[in-house]
């Protein structure tokens, strides 16, 4: 939720994002690549819009 956060919200970069989940130090043990393939199916320009979050930049 932290990594959407980041992206949708503070307008980090996916990889940036995932990278502070795996390596930040968050305790992180989920099974990774389907993780990693969820968060990249996510449509962040509709997540800001339905949030309204639209001045938010990916």
């Amino acid at each position: 939720m932290a990594a959407v956060y980041r992206v949708a919200v503070q307008g980090w970069g996916r990889e940036q994002a995932l990278n502070e989940m795996r390596d930040g130090g968050y305790g992180f043990d989920a099974p990774w690549e389907e993780v990693r393939r969820h968060f990249y199916s996510l449509d962040f320009d509709r997540l800001r819009r339905d949030a309204g979050l639209n001045h938010v930049p990916e």
